[in-house]
């Protein structure tokens, strides 16, 4: 039988199973009859970021059209406005359209969510009121809308801010929260008051599917001894004072299976860290002290080559010239490495040092320098040695530029538009795998390059938004 010969109930059971955004354009440019089945049903009805003002309608929408909320497979609830805010435009009717600016049912919503049964993301940032007006109960609500997602139980990653706000109605062990036990992204900040502690132990103690896992400091001062995520492999923490570098080391010892951390510190690392410790790592995102003694440690054990494919470092501008030590350091592999950030650097050699040392990277973010101390000259002398590199992040190539970075006026005066025009066709010729620079004036966004017949254009498009369950994405972000 052919696919179009099938009920039109069999073809809404199958198109839900094509995940990925890209596979359903390809769907949809095949004929105009599959556009018809995806278009917007689908392209714009899998993810829900939006801000805790001006969506009334959206949740109103949803609610009377649970056909279409039964394909959302993503929910960041951010702050006030969304930064990248995605929500859909189409088949939503003039009466919801009206509630735009109205106050959020809870019911309403609840009900929507109970319609998801293939949500598998969950964000919310919870730190200020969830509503456009004040109310005495709405801290009670989220305990609501975790016994849903509960019920609906296809939840695999959950991101909350913050959880201390939230108030659980007694008996506070029938919380659906504790019921989720089948989740593998975890991602929770707190600064106060947390519920029961052995209540929690157990929760995270029964998350054996956990692979992410990002929780702040006092959990892990608290209960490093007695946590243990058999599946974990990418963990973000952050700390600041000796202690709690203590409790994190202790509970690394005990996951030695982890692959990618992120561990921002406001204090010297740990001394004692032993020559095996972490041997699957691959990601690694924290301050260069720590990052020095890993590898010193590696070397000093005449232990194979530590095979980093993306490192993210914070140094201290009193720690001296770190570049030569990184790039110099017989612990780690030179070609493995593809994703390198710099928080700060000290001059034009650097980067000519580190494409050097690490010819494959294909990423590279570095900061400007002061602009009497930039030479765009001597920098293409580093770039034009890494042949594969695709993406040029922060703003080192505009150093010498000044200008005011504030507001949203993403405009160049004609002079200084000339002299990016310039350096992007330079770039693109030292750099023949180059597609993305920063723009000049930043703001979340982004040069985009591509070639056509010899000719090199750029075209300004913002950012993309960043995953919440990405480890990368979560480095230095508390």
């Amino acid at each position: 039988m052919s696919f179009w010969n099938l009920p039109e109930e069999i073809i809404d059971l199958i198109l839900p199973e094509i995940e990925h955004h890209r596979d359903l354009v390809n769907f949809a440019c095949a004929s105009r009859l599959c556009s018809q089945l995806v278009v917007p049903r689908h392209t714009e009805y899998r993810v829900l970021r939006l801000g805790t003002v001006h969506c009334t309608h959206i949740w109103a929408h949803l609610a009377r059209r649970t056909d279409l909320a039964c394909n959302i497979r993503e929910i960041n609830i951010e702050q006030v406005d969304a930064a990248h805010p995605r929500a859909p435009s189409s088949l939503i009717n003039d009466v919801d359209q009206e509630k735009r600016d109205g106050e959020i049912e809870e019911e309403e919503m609840l009900r929507v969510l109970a319609k998801m049964p293939r949500l598998k993301s969950f964000s919310w940032e919870h730190r200020f009121i969830t509503w456009p007006e004040p109310r005495a109960d709405y801290r009670y609500f989220a305990p609501k809308v975790f016994d849903v997602l509960q019920r609906v139980g296809s939840v695999e990653h959950l991101r909350l801010e913050t959880i201390d706000e939230f108030k659980f109605n007694e008996p506070i062990e029938e919380c659906g929260l504790w019921k989720m036990i089948h989740l593998r992204s975890l991602l929770l900040t707190s600064k106060r008051d947390w519920p029961p502690q052995k209540l929690l132990v157990d929760w995270f103690n029964s998350l054996s599917c956990l692979e992410l896992l990002s929780l702040p400091p006092d959990i892990f001062e608290m209960h490093h001894s007695s946590l243990f995520f058999p599946s974990l492999r990418l963990l973000g923490v952050w700390s600041s004072y000796s202690d709690i570098n203590q409790a994190v080391l202790t509970f690394l010892e005990r996951h030695s299976g982890i692959e990618g951390l992120t561990w921002y510190s406001h204090v010297r690392a740990p001394s004692d860290i032993a020559s095996n410790f972490l041997p699957k790592l691959r990601q690694l995102h924290c301050r260069y002290d720590f990052f020095r003694m890993l590898v010193s440690r590696t070397e000093a054990a005449c232990l194979p080559r530590r095979k980093i494919e993306s490192l993210s470092l914070i140094s201290r501008f009193d720690e001296g010239p770190f570049v030569d030590e990184c790039c110099n350091s017989p612990g780690i592999d030179p070609v493995s490495l593809r994703l390198l950030s710099l928080m700060n650097h000290h001059s034009n050699q650097d980067v000519y040092k580190l494409a050097v040392a690490f010819p494959m990277i294909e990423e590279l973010s570095v900061p400007r320098l002061s602009g009497q101390d930039f030479d765009f000259e001597e920098f293409l002398l580093g770039v034009e040695q890494l042949k594969y590199l695709r993406v040029l992040y922060q703003d080192v190539i505009w150093s010498d530029f000044e200008m005011e970075k504030g507001g949203w006026d993403l405009n160049l005066d004609p002079q200084m538009q000339l002299i990016v025009d310039e350096r992007i066709q330079i770039l693109a010729a030292r750099c023949p795998n180059l597609v993305e620079v920063s723009h000049p004036k930043g703001y979340g966004h982004r040069l985009v390059l591509s070639r056509d017949n010899g000719e090199v254009l750029s075209q300004v498009e913002k950012a993309p938004p960043r995953s919440d369950f990405e480890l990368h994405n979560y480095s230095f972000g508390w």
